[in-house]
């Protein structure tokens, strides 16, 4: 099976930061570019991806919801790490 290995530390280098801003910030669609990736580790390594999502109906700021794939997804810009 092939895996994705994101070096986490290593990409949010200082030289690095300009980049993901500007794919984050400036490239609309469904990739965000790299700063899409280090959402989907930090996240995935945490979630259960339980069948009764208690944290979307617990969420105060509406960070969590299901995708087309019943996923959980996170959106970062709204969550505040509670």
């Amino acid at each position: 099976m092939k895996r994705l290995f994101v070096d986490i530390p290593k990409l949010l280098k200082e030289e690095s930061l300009e980049c993901i801003d500007c794919e984050y910030l400036y490239h609309e669609g469904a990739n965000r570019g790299v700063f899409s990736i280090v959402e989907i580790a930090e996240f995935g390594a945490y979630c259960r991806q339980c069948k009764e999502s208690f944290c979307i109906e617990a969420c105060p700021k509406d960070a969590l919801e299901h995708s087309k794939t019943n996923m959980i997804l996170r959106h970062n810009m709204r969550c505040v790490g509670c």
